[in-house]
């Protein structure tokens, strides 16, 4: 029989979660407590200790936890979805697929199955992803040890540093002082401004292509290096098949307008969600 047990916090707990047996769900509310549910048949430890809320849980788990609350997960043997966390995340180990939004920061380890990001106010960070990843709105640097699959990213703000192991997808928008760097095992695709300010540099195993840039770049050769702009960021990209740089003219700003606007509607969202459903229940 499923059972739900409600602990009472402060506004910004620390949680740990031991081994989560089945699938973990965490989402963030405005309430000052914590309130954990789990499957038919789970078992639910629960101690406090050293200002610390440990929680083990052998079965599916979902968790309400205080919106700036820090989180500590060991591992998960199913999926994982964390959404709207504004406290820091770590996270050791998912065996399944991991769903993350709405968060302030995060470090990951290990992900057996697929990587998803969105709307994320500072930096993110992951050791391994075994299958594909999917990172979007990012406000912070972005690291990504290996991705073993595809990557689709969209919108850093920060420093990026990505390994792909098959192919790669980008949209950069460049920020001055910024380093941009991928290396993808397969083929690599980047849309950028057309009037960005950054030095690049290319390198492909197969074809290349330079596109819709003011300066003439020739599509001979393995490796290109020019500067667009001022060249106040920088742009390095590897490919081991082909590589295709487009830039992006003027109406650019009418697909990534507002990245910061973007992330606090998503946010705001989030939590408006939330409150819906608290006051239905």
């Amino acid at each position: 029989m499923s059972a739900t047990q409600t602990i009472q916090t402060g506004p910004t707990p620390t949680i740990l979660l031991g081994r989560v047996e089945g699938d973990l769900s965490i989402q963030g509310w405005n309430q000052p407590q914590i309130s954990v549910h789990i499957g038919d048949g789970g078992d639910l430890q629960i101690n406090e200790a050293d200002d610390a809320i440990e929680i083990v849980c052998n079965d599916d788990c979902t968790l309400r936890v205080p919106e700036d609350a820090t989180l500590g997960v060991h591992g998960v043997n199913g999926d994982a979805r964390i959404v709207n966390v504004r406290g820091d995340v770590a996270i050791e180990r998912v065996d399944g697929d991991l769903q993350l939004r709405g968060l302030g920061q995060a470090a990951v380890g290990q992900v057996n199955g697929d990587l998803s990001v969105r709307d994320m106010r500072h930096d993110l960070a992951v050791e391994n992803v075994s299958g594909d990843a999917s990172i979007s709105l990012i406000l912070g640097d972005v690291t990504l040890g290996n991705v073993a699959d595809d990557l689709s990213l969209a919108s850093v703000v920060g420093n990026l540093e990505v390994r792909v192991g098959d192919d790669a997808s980008l949209r950069l928008n460049p920020t001055a002082g910024s380093r941009y760097a991928v290396t993808a095992g397969g083929d690599l695709s980047c849309r950028m401004p057309a009037e960005a300010s950054v030095q690049v540099s290319l390198t492909a195993g197969g074809d290349m292509a330079v596109r819709k840039f003011e300066q003439v770049v020739s599509d001979q050769g393995k490796a290109q290096n020019f500067t667009v702009g001022e060249g106040e960021a920088q742009l390095i990209l590897v490919a081991g098949g082909d590589l295709a740089l487009i830039g992006q003219g003027p109406d650019w700003n009418a697909d990534s307008h507002g990245v910061d606007i973007a992330v606090e509607v998503a946010v705001q969202a989030a939590q408006l969600a939330e409150q819906v459903t608290s006051q239905i229940e």
